[in-house]
């Protein structure tokens, strides 16, 4: 089973990510896996006709971080994020509580506020300034139905990560969200594109070779790995040719290293060496150089 991991792009529109988000996604051929921690509280000061009200703030889930309108409630943050699945049921939420963060103490937190018409002279009324501390969720996370989208169900997903007691609040929960992939998006494996990476030695340690990796599969390609540990082009190719035959959905490779790392061959049609040595993997390459099996770069 192959599995992919990026940064999430699902969400309501509201903010970009900052660098220190919390919030990561696992993919594989079953299931979608979000994962998701909330850094901090952060409380800010917002005069409202006169008044000083405390807004809370999220940090580190700006891409997630909605509001639950409800007026006259709370002005409480929560995260929020679409997804499809066949039914509600395939979604399954895991809260666990936060052993590290402390209360903040709020002085007066903002009510959800009535959309007020912007003429001149308008202003909110006295009685639109007024918190209700009974329109409190006591609610962890809500699901609900948000229709059909190109044939496919989709839910919309609510988190509540601030609880709200008396006059402190706190983040109080770490969200694990697992998706059963719907049945219409579940490719098999051998219906994803391959993609060969030919390394050299000094190179398959690299950190950032194993982030773009998991860029590569994050956008649907199943990845193989070859490691040069002799820099001979014919040791070389029989091995991009092995690997090419025992999986005939790889279509591109991508040599990582210089010449000293992963050599070209040298050629007989022009000056220098050629990586398309290791693209044509026919049994007798100058014949079969005009047709190859795979798009190879460097």
């Amino acid at each position: 089973m192959s599995t992919k991991k990026i940064s999430l792009a699902l969400g309501l529109v509201l903010l970009t990510a900052p660098a220190f988000s919390k919030i990561s996604t696992t993919l594989n051929t079953l299931n979608t896996v979000y994962d998701i921690s909330v850094d901090d509280i952060k409380i800010e000061k917002v005069l409202v006709e006169g008044q000083s009200f405390d807004q809370l703030k999220l940090v580190g889930v700006d891409e997630m971080s909605a509001i639950k309108y409800e007026q006259g409630a709370p002005l409480i943050p929560v995260l929020r994020f679409y997804a499809f699945a066949d039914k509600a049921s395939d979604i399954e939420v895991s809260a666990f509580e936060s052993k590290t963060n402390t209360y903040k103490t709020v002085q007066n937190i903002m009510p959800v506020l009535p959309s007020l018409v912007k003429t001149a002279g308008s202003h909110y009324q006295a009685s639109d300034l007024m918190v209700s501390k009974e329109a409190l969720t006591t609610e962890l996370f809500n699901i609900e139905d948000d229709g059909i989208v190109r044939g496919q169900q989709r839910f919309l997903i609510t988190l509540y990560p601030v609880n709200l007691d008396q006059n402190k609040a706190m983040v109080k929960n770490h969200f694990q969200v697992k998706i059963k992939t719907p049945a219409s998006q579940i490719i098999p494996m051998e219906a994803q594109d391959g993609l060969l990476f030919i390394v050299g030695s000094k190179f398959k340690n690299s950190a950032s070779l194993a982030k773009y990796k998991e860029l590569k599969k994050s956008l649907g390609f199943n990845i193989y790995t070859l490691e040069v540990s002799q820099n001979d082009p014919e040791l070389i190719r029989a091995s991009v040719k092995d690997l090419y035959l025992k999986n005939p959905n790889m279509k591109f490779a991508l040599i990582v290293g210089d010449a000293e790392d992963v050599a070209g061959k040298d050629s007989i049609n022009i000056t220098g060496s050629t990586d398309h040595y290791y693209a044509a993997l026919g049994e007798d390459y100058e014949n079969d150089i005009n047709a190859p099996e795979l798009s190879v770069g460097r």
